[in-house]
């Protein structure tokens, strides 16, 4: 099998294929070689990705070497950083930075999971929207990961207002996403904890489906939904409400009642 397709990769003429198409060819030389145990084809078919100005090339050497830990992560990063702005602007690379930049400072894959908690300084923070502004892209999905990344960040600097605006625009361009309305992050501390917050009720619809809290720690408004915090309670203003956490979904920031993570315990072998 392997002899086949290295005849097959043979009968190609790699001077009749576009550098997007060239990439592909040479990556394939790469992942046979190894196959082969052939360093020399390796490096031969290595070098003409190293050379290849196309952005295929740059993502797949970059998705290579992210293979390696997370030194290899942190290079795939840097390289895709420091490419031409066409690179950066494909999506593949766009979503690549995202994806390993997010991995190498929580550990997690970004935007997977629910009411998710992260242990980020304002350090942390800052390179996050330094991340977010240094990729360009034309793709709706990648557009809506980027800003919600912006705005969570401000949140956690503190800049509430721009990071208001940022989740206000995110909340036009994202209608039709069917997880726009799902929590994904919660404020969170230095040790990676979810905040509590305390605050009183501004507003509230009388069927306790939309309203506005006051959030004492913050000096801040923000949405709230009475009925996940009572089925009657909390509809008046000023009514006290229990201590809370700050959500994020594709809305932006809203409190969001404290729940209690069961603990499941296993039974041992014995039990009766």
């Amino acid at each position: 099998l392997l002899a086949n397709a290295q005849a097959s990769l043979d009968s190609i003429d790699p001077d009749t294929l576009s550098p997007s198409q060239r990439a592909l060819y040479d990556l394939r030389h790469v992942e046979l070689s190894r196959m082969l145990d052939d360093p020399a084809m390796e490096a031969k078919h290595l070098a003409a990705l190293t050379d290849n100005e196309d952005p295929a090339a740059y993502y797949f050497l970059a998705r290579a070497a992210a293979r390696n830990g997370a030194e290899g992560m942190q290079v795939a990063v840097e390289s895709l950083l420091n490419a031409p702005l066409e690179v950066r602007a494909d999506w593949r690379c766009s979503r690549l930075i995202l994806d390993l930049f997010w991995q190498l400072k929580t550990g997690k894959p970004f935007l997977r999971g629910e009411r998710e908690v992260v242990a980020l300084t304002a350090e942390d923070w800052n390179e996050c929207i330094r991340i977010a502004d240094a990729i360009p892209t034309a793709g709706d999905f990648d557009l809506y990961r980027l800003d919600f990344l912006r705005g969570l960040s401000l949140f956690h600097l503190g800049s509430h207002q721009n990071s208001a605006e940022v989740f206000r625009k995110l909340d036009q361009e994202s209608r039709d996403l069917s997880s726009r309305v799902v929590s994904k992050y919660l404020a969170s501390s230095l040790d990676g904890k979810a905040v509590e917050f305390t605050g009183r009720v501004v507003w509230a619809t009388p069927d306790g489906r939309h309203g506005i809290a006051w959030v004492d720690q913050l000096g801040v408004e923000v949405p709230f939904i009475p009925v996940r915090f009572s089925v009657s309670d909390f509809r008046s203003k000023n009514d006290v409400l229990p201590s809370f956490h700050i959500a994020f979904n594709m809305r932006g920031a809203l409190a969001d009642p404290i729940r209690v993570r069961r603990r499941v315990e296993r039974r041992g072998s014995d039990a009766q």
